[in-house]
């Protein structure tokens, strides 16, 4: 029998197997494709020190993701476990000091619970109902 806790314990463990996915590091955005054909982009921007990263569904070819479409394909493990993957190489690569991560007030916790417990080397700094702020453990040595 299944309990609820151990439902609840499974959010944010990334065990699903990410989507292939394209990486564009100059220019601060990745894409993949889920077995539904649902199409994502993932940005990543760098201001200042801080990465600021988003992610949508794209509908047309304009290439601008859509934040506020809810897919409900049963596939968010495998979503956010690419995002994490796309995250962790962006940070990885850009090492920024902080990293914020927009979204709308619904599923800014199950990002969170991802994000904590998957992003290598950086811990939450602050939280509001649409955005998260990360920031890097210790300083990077130049």
């Amino acid at each position: 029998m299944i309990k609820l806790i151990d439902i609840l314990k499974e959010i944010g463990e990334i065990s699903s197997q990410p989507y292939e996915y394209s990486y564009d590091g100059p220019n601060y955005r990745a894409y993949f494709t889920t077995e539904y054909d649902t199409k994502y982009k993932v940005i990543f921007k760098m201001v200042d020190g801080r990465m600021n990263i988003s992610f949508g569904v794209i509908y047309d070819s304009d290439d601008d993701p859509d934040y506020e479409v809810i897919t409900n394909k049963g596939n968010i493990y495998r979503v956010m476990s690419t995002i994490i993957n796309i995250l962790n190489r962006a940070t990885s690569e850009f090492k920024p000091d902080e990293i914020k991560f927009d979204s709308d007030n619904r599923r800014i916790k199950l990002y969170k619970n991802y994000i904590e417990k998957n992003l290598k080397g950086y811990n939450i700094t602050k939280e509001t109902p649409f955005n998260l702020l990360f920031q890097r453990n210790s300083p990077i040595s130049k």
